[in-house]
């Protein structure tokens, strides 16, 4: 290979190398390090304490682990965490803003709380027995247990739990034991009822079909006529539907339900004219 020929070939690979080098640069992200895009720079020195009283190795580098499982929480682009000196810890946050609330996240000091719980723990009577272990009590499970638990025991306020200084009222379904209302507590018993009511929920644009609501007409006590007429008037002033209400005299609920489909049956023709006005409208005429 002449000289000429190999000077070629040594300037072709020089140019590969500079275009490889372009490109690499020009399609990744360029990282700026501390000194270019400013961020926050801790140092941190051990100290001996009573647990530690020499500042080891060891620990630094069991605090370093901490710190730098703390950083990852930032989501920082390329922090830096270094040894420095004997017993220095230096801790780098390009981009980082907020200087107080990196040294406080990274640099805290970890602290775990013990509590006694077992000496709060209530029995069946509503009392406490400090003494006693709490692995020989009954535990109490499910949401309603728990609530029906607590209905026996006068409250107990002592200004640091604000959320249990006044009653609640829970509302469960009385065959499954679920908690309605999203399992939310109301202020009072007529509240709860008032939350689960149909009257509350109406609304337009919900979907909601025709009613025909029947009730019982010779038990006023029952206030179910009052009732009825609420839920009519909520239907169609607040949901836009139709809705009648038909007052039923001389029957019970029990034999409102048993004489249902009986020929002569007044209630039975009231509801079939329903479902036919229903299922076959009356034209509507305008005026012209």
């Amino acid at each position: 290979m002449s000289e000429r020929r190999r000077s070629l070939l040594v300037l072709l690979v020089v140019i590969g190398l500079i275009a490889g080098s372009v490109y690499a640069i020009s399609t990744r992200d360029t990282k700026l390090g501390l000194d270019l895009q400013g961020g926050v720079q801790l140092i941190y020195e051990g100290q001996p304490t009573a647990q530690q009283p020499t500042v080891t190795q060891e620990a630094l580098d069991r605090s370093l682990d901490i710190m730098r499982d703390r950083v990852d929480a930032f989501g920082v682009s390329e922090p830096e965490l270094l040894l420095a000196g004997e017993n220095q810890i230096e801790v780098n946050l390009p981009g980082e803003e907020d200087a107080e609330r990196a040294a406080a996240q990274v640099g805290s000091t970890a602290q775990l709380f013990f509590y006694d719980w077992e000496a709060n723990i209530l029995d069946e009577d509503c009392r406490t027995d400090p003494d006693e272990n709490a692995n020989a009590k009954q535990p109490v499970t499910g949401f309603y247990n728990a609530v029906k638990r607590a209905a026996k025991c006068d409250p107990q306020a002592d200004g640091n739990n604000n959320a249990a200084d006044a009653p609640r009222f829970y509302a469960f379904n009385k065959t499954s034991k679920q908690a309605l209302n999203d399992g939310q507590p109301s202020e009072s018993r007529q509240a709860a009822l008032e939350d689960l009511s149909a009257v509350t929920h109406v609304a337009r644009d919900k979907g909601i079909p025709p009613f025909l609501i029947i009730h019982v007409a010779d038990y006023p006590q029952s206030r179910t006529g009052l009732q009825s007429h609420l839920l009519a008037t909520s239907l169609i002033h607040h949901g836009g539907v139709s809705a009648k209400v038909l007052s039923v005299p001389g029957k019970t609920h029990v034999t409102l339900d048993s004489d249902l489909g009986m020929s002569g049956d007044l209630t039975t023709d009231a509801i079939l004219r329903f479902i036919s006005e229903q299922l076959n409208p009356a034209p509507s005429t305008e005026p012209r």
